[in-house]
Parts: structure tokens; C-alpha cells; sequence
């Protein structure tokens, strides 16, 4: 069991698939295994009495770091997920995915056409890269609108979905999605599309949710995301406004331009703003005009009596 090196670029290359990092080991690498072996089999992580054999050293930002993979042991990835949490600040603990990406610059592949065994950087959507973690904190998590699938706020505070199965909870421990299978669904970055994901609605109308703390441009984005992401989910009940289900915000205008400008009996003018005149208006309006006119067409006789100067009018 002796300690090997690694080059970055070949954790780049990820030959060696997911492991565990250490960073800031000092002394005596060997004791480092010995203690980390150790403490993994004591907490259940290792099973079947099986340790790390190939462990790799290597050295970033002036620090000595050590690689557990995992191609060649058996483990409680839940367990060591939680455990990862527990001892990042004291061991800086990362998953080799993570660190490539943000310290590395992310994963190399191989070209499919060129040479033979050469290699070219790729970083992948911040999705991709989701789909290659084993395992996702997460901080809030309910029972989701959609069949199978669980919502989830996750500690980066983006949303997620992913099968209830998936997703690990123990008392008085960080809670986790276990993503090894790729089935974690990110949804949207905005926090507030969690509750679009598992709750009933709400008792007043879409216009009148405005009022009271919704936004236009949280309908959007529902909108948008429901279009999208989530149409490959079956639903198991819909989001209700005054029990009616959600509108986009294009036909939730037009809808609401329609009943308001229908309540004052003006159709003139859909064009999904709610500023009609009411009819009666109108008409009154056109009763001014007529006379206005008529009353401008008596003034015009006696204009010299009546009607101001066009100096004066600029002086009032």
C-alpha cells in the first residue's frame, strides 16, 4: 500500500474515475492512509473490511493532497457523503469531480478524430457538470406536483427534482441526493420556483397575487420552466390560483384585460393593457366634445366680447 503520484492532468483526464481529495496533508503520508482507512471502516463507510490500497499524492496551490479513488473499493457512498461535509473544513474534503472543475479547470476528454490519445478541455453547463457528482447536498426537500419526484432546494440554492428514492435523510445530518445514477433534474436558479414545484397555490387570482407579493416575473419563469424542464414529468395535480390553474402571463394579460374591460362594457382596444374608457365614459366624453363645439361655435360670434387675445392666453 504505498503512496503513489498523480499529475493534474492526469486527474483532468480522470482515468482514475471519482475519488476523495484531502488537501493540506503534512507529514508522514503513509499515516495519513493508515488514519483515514481507519476512521472510513470504523463509520461504516468501507465495507466488507475492504481499505484504500491506491491512494495518489499531488500538490496544488502549495499544498500536499492526497486522491482516495473509488474504482476499487466497496462503499457507503451516503455515509461518506455526509462524512465529506463533516470534515471539508477540517481536511478541506472534496470529491475529484468538484475539485477539477474548480481548481483544475475542468476535465480533459479524449478527440475522437486527431490523435490518438490526445486530449481537449471541456467544462460542460453547470447541468452536466451536476450529473457527474455522486452525491448533492441539499437543504429543503417535499413530496413534489410530480409523480415519483421529489423537489429540493439545494445548498447552492438552485432547485432540483429528482426521484424520491434518491434522495437521503438522516436525523441531525445534512441531508443529500445521490446522484451516481444522473437522475438529479436541475429546474431553474430561482429559489422561489420551489414552491411552484410542490404547492397547491394560493386562494386569490393570478392579478390579484400581484398585489400581494408575486411578481410577473415569477410567472415567467414558471411559465417558462413548465414549458421546458418540467413537460417531461407527469403531473399528479396542477398549481391553482382562486382554483384555477395557472395561466401564462401572454394569455393571463389578455384574460384579465377582457374581464376587467368587459366589466366597464369596452371591447375597443385588446392590447393587453387594462386602460379602456369605460362605454358610458365615452359616450360623455363625446357629449363634451359636441359641446365644446357648439359652445366654441357661439363664442366665435361674439369672439371680441369672449375670446382672449392669443397674447393674453400665453400670459395666463
Amino acid at each position: 500500500m504505498k503512496v503513489q503520484t498523480i499529475t493534474t492532468e492526469e486527474m483532468r483526464r480522470n482515468d482514475a474515475g471519482e475519488g476523495l481529495i484531502l488537501q493540506g496533508c503534512g507529514g508522514d503520508l503513509q499515516e495519513w492512509v493508515d488514519g483515514i482507512n481507519e476512521m472510513l471502516a470504523e463509520s461504516g463507510i468501507l465495507k466488507n473490511d475492504m481499505r484504500f490500497e491506491n491512494v495518489y499524492k499531488f500538490e496544488h496551490d502549495g499544498l500536499v493532497c492526497l486522491l482516495f479513488p473509488f474504482r476499487d473499493v466497496d462503499l457507503d457512498m451516503g455515509r461518506l457523503a455526509i462524512w465529506r461535509l463533516q470534515t471539508r473544513e477540517t481536511f478541506g474534503s472534496m470529491w475529484l469531480s468538484d475539485f477539477v472543475d474548480n481548481y483544475l479547470g475542468g476535465p480533459l476528454e479524449k478527440v475522437h478524430e486527431g490523435k490518438i490519445g490526445e486530449y481537449v478541455n471541456i467544462t460542460g453547463s453547470d447541468e452536466e457538470r451536476e450529473e457527474r457528482n455522486p452525491t448533492v447536498e441539499i437543504q429543503s426537500a417535499v413530496h413534489s406536483n410530480y409523480v415519483g419526484m421529489v423537489a429540493m432546494l439545494g445548498a447552492d440554492n438552485r432547485v432540483y427534482l429528482g426521484r424520491e428514492e434518491r434522495y437521503c435523510h438522516q436525523e441531525d445530518q445534512p441531508a443529500y441526493y445521490d446522484n451516481r445514477d444522473g437522475s438529479l433534474c436541475f429546474v431553474s436558479d430561482q429559489p422561489d420556483m420551489y414552491y411552484f414545484l410542490y404547492g397547491e397555490g394560493w386562494t386569490h387570482t393570478q392579478e390579484e397575487m400581484l398585489e400581494r407579493g408575486l411578481t410577473m416575473k415569477q410567472y415567467e419563469e414558471f411559465a417558462r420552466i413548465r414549458e421546458g424542464v418540467l413537460s417531461q414529468f407527469t403531473p399528479r395535480r396542477e398549481i391553482l390560483f382562486a382554483g384555477e390553474p395557472f395561466r401564462e402571463p401572454e394569455n393571463y394579460l389578455r384574460n384579465a384585460e377582457l374581464y376587467v374591460e368587459g366589466q366597464i362594457g369596452n371591447y375597443n382596444m385588446i392590447d393587453g393593457r387594462i386602460n379602456n374608457i369605460p362605454a358610458e365614459q365615452e359616450k360623455r366624453k363625446e357629449k363634451t366634445s359636441l359641446l365644446a363645439q357648439l359652445k366654441t361655435e357661439r363664442i366665435a360670434q361674439r369672439k371680441e366680447e369672449i375670446i382672449p387675445t392669443l397674447p393674453e392666453r400665453e400670459r395666463l
